[in-house]
C-alpha cells in the first residue's frame, strides 16, 4: 500500500507526494479460526482500497498542480479536498493493515468507508475537470491555454457547469461504426474565466489506407441547455443547427460530433482533424479517428420504432426530421400495440438506447416509445420557429443500430463461441437498470460485438 502525504510549497499550491508504506500486494492476514467468508471479505477490502489508491494517484497525475493557475475556478476547493481524501486514504490504509484486530462492526464500517472514498474520488474527479483539462493542454503544447476541450461519449451528459462535467481529457476523439451508420461523440468546450464568442468548428477529410471519408460526412452541433433537470437546473437537451455558438465565462458547452459513414465506405481506420476556435482566440485541434468495420447495416433498419409527437410539432417537418433518425410518429398504423418501455428523465439517454437491446432480447420487431412527463420532449420548436431534435433521438437512432448488431450476432452465434459469450452478456445487460454503469458496459459490449462481426474469422 502507498501512503499519500501532502505538503504546501512556497507558492501555496498543493504538492502530493506518494511514499511507500507496504507492498501493494499485502492484504489482511486473519487468524486461522476465522471463517473463509470473512477472510475473503478482508481480501476484497484490500483490493478495493488498492483501486481507490489507483484512482487517487491517477487524479494527482492528471492535475499536475505545480503548473495549474490558482486563478482557475475551483482550484482552492479541489486542492483542499484532495488533501482531505489523501489523509482519508492514509487512515484507511492503516486500518486495512490492522484488519485482523477489528471487531465485526468496525470491519463493516471499514468497508463502508472504503466504498465512500471511491464515491468521493469520483465526485472530485468531476469537480476537477477544468483543472485536468488545463493541465493536459499545458503538457501537450498549449503553454497557457485560455480555454479548453474535453471528451465524452454519447451517453454521458454534463450540465453547463465545468465542475460537474463527466468528461475525460485528451485530444483524440475515437469512434467505431459500420458502413452506413452514424456514430457520435462529444467535445466539451470549457471556459477558464473569459467569455468565448462564436466558437466554431471546422473539419478536414478523414483519410485512411483504403479511402477517404469526406468532411461533409462530419457534423458538429452545439447542444442547447434547458431548465429540464428534476431540480429545475439547466440540462443538455437539444441539438442546434451547425454553426458558431457563444460560451459564457466559467461555463461548459458540449459540441456533438457525428460521423455518417457512407454505405459503400471500405473498412479501415480513418483519421482527420477537427479545429475548434472561438473568435479572436487560438484554435485547439483534435484528432478524429473512425474505425469502420467490414459490416454493412441494412436499410431500413429491422426494428420499427414509433415515438410520441406533441401536437405543436406534428406535420411533415416533424415526420421528415424523425426519419433522419430512423423513427416514425406514433399515430395511426405507425403505433404498435405493445410499447417496449417508458423512458423517464432519470433514465436519460441510456434508457432510450437500451430499448434496442430489450427489444432484441424480447424478440420484438416493432416498438413504441412512451415518455413520462419528466422526460422532456423529443422535438422542440425553437424561438426561430424551426424544429430541433432532442438528444434522446440520437440515442434512439443508436438503439436501432445496436439491434442490428445483436441480430447479426445471433445469426452467427452457433459458429462463433466469442459471439455466444458476448450475447450472453448482452441478455444480462438488457435485463438490468439503465444507469451510468450500464452506459459504459453497453458501449464496450457494442464495440466488442462489432469487432467480432467485422473480423474475417469471427473472433475478438
Amino acid at each position: 500500500m502507498r501512503k499519500p502525504t501532502t505538503s504546501l510549497n512556497s507558492s501555496g499550491r498543493l504538492a502530493v507526494v506518494l511514499v511507500l508504506l507496504v507492498p501493494a500486494a499485502v492484504v489482511p492476514v486473519w487468524p486461522q479460526d476465522v471463517s473463509g467468508d470473512r477472510a475473503a471479505l478482508a481480501a476484497a477490502a484490500g483490493r478495493d482500497l488498492q483501486s481507490a489508491l489507483r484512482s487517487y494517484e491517477g487524479l494527482v497525475s492528471e492535475l499536475d498542480l505545480r503548473d495549474v493557475p490558482p486563478t482557475i475556478r475551483g482550484y482552492a476547493s479541489v486542492t483542499g479536498r484532495l488533501d482531505e481524501l489523501g489523509e482519508e486514504l492514509e487512515n484507511l490504509s492503516r486500518q486495512v493493515l490492522q484488519a485482523e484486530q477489528l471487531a465485526p462492526d468496525e470491519f463493516a464500517q471499514l468497508q463502508t468507508d472504503i466504498g465512500q472514498l471511491a464515491v468521493d474520488l469520483q465526485a472530485l474527479r468531476r469537480e476537477a475537470f477544468p483543472l485536468r483539462v488545463w493541465a493536459y493542454l499545458h503538457n501537450h503544447g498549449y503553454r497557457r491555454p485560455g480555454w479548453g476541450l474535453g471528451l465524452a461519449d454519447p451517453l454521458t451528459l454534463s450540465p453547463p457547469v465545468p465542475q460537474a462535467a463527466a468528461g475525460e481529457v485528451g485530444t483524440t476523439l475515437e469512434l467505431w461504426a459500420a458502413r452506413g451508420e452514424a456514430e457520435s461523440g462529444q467535445l466539451l468546450v470549457v471556459s477558464f474565466g473569459n467569455d468565448l464568442p462564436a466558437v466554431a468548428a471546422s473539419c478536414r477529410p478523414l483519410r485512411g489506407r483504403t479511402g477517404t471519408i469526406p468532411a461533409s460526412s462530419v457534423q458538429c452541433q452545439a447542444v442547447e441547455y434547458l431548465a429540464d433537470a428534476p431540480d429545475g437546473s439547466p440540462w443538455p437537451e437539444i441539438l442546434l443547427p451547425p454553426g458558431p455558438v457563444d460560451v459564457p465565462g466559467d461555463s461548459l458547452r458540449a459540441l456533438w460530433v457525428t460521423v455518417s459513414v457512407p454505405p459503400s465506405q471500405p473498412a479501415g481506420v480513418y483519421e482527420g482533424e477537427l479545429a475548434i476556435k472561438p473568435t479572436g482566440m487560438s484554435a485547439i485541434r483534435v484528432s478524429l479517428r473512425v474505425h469502420v468495420w467490414n459490416l454493412p447495416l441494412p436499410l431500413p433498419r429491422s426494428l420499427a420504432c414509433s415515438v410520441p409527437v406533441p401536437p405543436a410539432t406534428e406535420g411533415t417537418e416533424a415526420t421528415a426530421l424523425l426519419a433522419t433518425f430512423g423513427l416514425t410518429p406514433a399515430s395511426g398504423s405507425n403505433s404498435p400495440q405493445q410499447p417496449a418501455a417508458t423512458v423517464a428523465a432519470g433514465q436519460s439517454l441510456v434508457g432510450a438506447r437500451l430499448l434496442g437491446w430489450q427489444a432484441w432480447a424480447a424478440g420484438q420487431s416493432r416498438i413504441r416509445l412512451e415518455m413520462d412527463e419528466t422526460a422532456g420532449l423529443l422535438l422542440r420548436v425553437r424561438p426561430t420557429g424551426q424544429l430541433a431534435a432532442s438528444l434522446m433521438l440520437t440515442a434512439l437512432r443508436d438503439a436501432l443500430d445496436d439491434y442490428e448488431y445483436l441480430r447479426l450476432a445471433e445469426r452467427r452465434e452457433k459458429d462463433s463461441p466469442a459471439l455466444a459469450e458476448l450475447l450472453g452478456e448482452a441478455r444480462k445487460l438488457a435485463q438490468g437498470p439503465g444507469d451510468e454503469t450500464a452506459a459504459a458496459k453497453l458501449l464496450q459490449l457494442r464495440q466488442r460485438i462489432g469487432d467480432v462481426l467485422g473480423s474475417p474469422d469471427g473472433t475478438e
